[in-house]
């Protein structure tokens, strides 16, 4: 397990950076709004609608996140979508916070 911690960032940023960061995969390549770009808009509106917060596929891009908490278990996200990608992902948002 590969955990990032993401204390004081917004959840919805954070599902947005990853979302954007990751690929469409498989069958997932047919869902056309796998194509756009994630708004932080949308990801705040797909957590409330995740009660549990668990993103394992997102318009065909795998994802494999739970964002429940404060540390995020990217193994999976970074097994799909290359090593370390999770957290350059956060890293780049907490330059970005700065």
């Amino acid at each position: 397990m590969s955990y990032i911690d993401i204390t004081g960032l917004d959840p919805a940023a954070v599902l947005a950076a990853l979302y954007n960061a990751s690929q469409q995969q498989g069958l997932g390549l047919l869902t056309p709004h796998g194509r756009e770009p994630m708004t932080v808009e949308t990801a705040a509106h797909l957590l409330i609608a995740t009660p549990d917060s668990y993103f394992e596929y997102v318009n065909g891009r795998v994802m494999k996140v739970d964002l429940s908490g404060v540390q995020v278990d990217v193994a999976l996200y970074d097994r799909d979508n290359g090593d370390g990608a999770g957290a350059a992902v956060i890293d780049s948002l907490r330059r970005v916070a700065a």
